[in-house]
């Protein structure tokens, strides 16, 4: 299968996905949006073959391709902790308070950071990055953060709703759609 029809084929997935979720919410919201609920597990899974996808990516790749694979591996393990959430499950309290607010911000702002630095240790590759973020293929990446500014600015101004989290999920599934395409790169 080409690149472009495993695109395809995870945006008519996703699209199918969207309306069995949103119809799912409709008639059964405190499951499919409650804070640990199916849509955010959903997340999690999502993010967790993400993260996978671009790591295989980096043991295969070599300079400037496996750098922007790390990068966006580590951005992909940020997300996962910024959405895991142990609150209001039956578990002891100090795996509650790993994934509340106080501790939870903080690493992610650290693990961010670090992506950060390990960019700038990087820098010479960045004539590279930029050629791959022009380039059509980093569209789906370009959509991907679309979805996720869209969620996190519908949480800011509604707070948690199907829609921030429909949003987020879209970007975190084209944000694998990405890494899929970041994989299939020909050295």
């Amino acid at each position: 299968m080409t690149v472009q029809a495993s695109i395809v084929a995870i945006i008519v997935l996703v699209g199918a996905t969207n309306v069995a979720l949103i119809g799912a919410a409709e008639r059964y919201p405190s499951i499919v949006i409650a804070e640990n609920g199916l849509l955010e597990n959903l997340q999690l899974v999502v993010l967790l073959m993400t993260t996978i996808v671009l790591l295989s990516a980096a043991a295969r790749q070599n300079d400037a391709t496996r750098a922007a694979a790390i990068a966006l591996a580590g951005a992909s393990g940020a997300f996962f902790f910024r959405e895991l959430d142990f609150r209001g499950l039956d578990l002891p309290v100090y795996l509650q308070v790993l994934t509340s607010a106080y501790v939870r911000d903080p690493v992610f702002l650290a693990m961010v950071l670090g992506i950060g630095i390990y960019m700038y240790i990087n820098r010479h590759f960045l004539r590279d990055w930029i050629a791959m973020i022009l380039h059509p293929r980093a569209a789906v990446l370009t959509a991907a953060a679309f979805f996720l500014a869209m969620g996190h600015l519908l949480d800011d101004i509604y707070g948690r709703t199907i829609w921030e989290e429909i949003c987020e999920f879209n970007g975190y599934i084209l944000f694998l759609a990405a890494a899929i395409n970041h994989y299939n790169i020909r050295q």
